[in-house]
């Protein structure tokens, strides 16, 4: 069957390469309350929308830009390299103001402490000053399980999640050639996880809040897509999203604008 679907990918390229994409997910926040996120892939762009939210949201992986459309307000936020550098040199501004007098007094309390109490506390400072080095996020790790899985008969790799010996989450990623993705659909979304990531983790680190359980999926070494993310706290599972489908069907090009009648706002 894979080499059928091959002969008919080199038989006709530009029609496999044009194909738009739709992913849709089922996501099981807690018991009796399910929602849907669904992703549009057509061309450079990627659209996910989610049930439970008042947001619509578009990704240009050619310009690097994403954009959020508030269907209620009418508000429309953008961001992009230019934007996301400005925003954490202010909050970064913002958080080292406000250490200055935190550091003055934790040094004041130090300097009568034990050398053992002074290391613990030197090691806050520099969590509070340098969040990227020392920040709880550096106590992420990943491990691949070795046992794959199907999910809705999808073969997915399995990785796990943890805070040093706590497990946080788990992911399944499932190949573009098992998905039956041509690889733009598959770049658009490996861009956009890596956006997303870049951006939050920044902004995050930057404000010095680094207990988050996002993952850099290129640095971690885990190819796909992510077609199953369970989520954990104290072993128990919070959250559950699992892919529901995803069909080939040509897409309007109107569902990637923004409305204009919120835009005239």
């Amino acid at each position: 069957m894979k080499k059928c679907l091959f002969a008919i990918v080199l038989l006709y390229p530009g029609q496999y390469a044009s194909a738009d994409a739709t992913f849709e997910f089922n996501s099981l926040i807690s018991k009796n309350n399910q929602h849907t996120l669904t992703y549009y892939i057509k061309n450079s762009k990627l659209k996910y929308t989610d049930a439970s939210s008042a947001s619509d949201n578009i990704y240009d992986h050619k310009s690097k830009q994403f954009i959020s459309l508030n269907k209620k307000t009418g508000k429309v936020s953008t961001i992009n390299e230019q934007i996301l550098n400005r925003q954490v040199s202010r909050l970064n501004e913002q958080r080292m103001n406000k250490l200055i007098s935190v550091e003055k007094e934790l040094s004041k309390k130090l300097s009568t402490k034990t050398d053992l109490e002074k290391q613990t506390g030197e090691s806050l400072i520099n969590r509070l000053k340098y969040p990227e080095h020392y920040g709880e996020h550096s106590l992420l790790h990943i491990k691949e399980l070795k046992k794959a899985k199907q999910i809705n008969n999808i073969k997915c790799q399995r990785f796990q999640l943890f805070r040093q010996h706590e497990l946080l989450k788990e992911y399944c990623m499932a190949s573009s050639a098992d998905l039956g993705i041509n690889q733009q659909e598959y770049k658009i979304l490996r861009g956009f996880y890596a956006f997303d990531y870049n951006t939050q983790s920044k902004i995050m680190i930057s404000m010095g809040n680094t207990r988050f359980a996002i993952v850099d999926y290129d640095q971690q070494k885990m190819p796909g897509v992510v077609i199953e993310t369970i989520s954990y706290e104290d072993n128990q599972i919070t959250q559950h999203q699992v892919l529901k489908s995803v069909n080939h069907d040509s897409l309007n090009d109107s569902i990637f604008s923004l409305n204009n009648e919120h835009k005239t706002r």
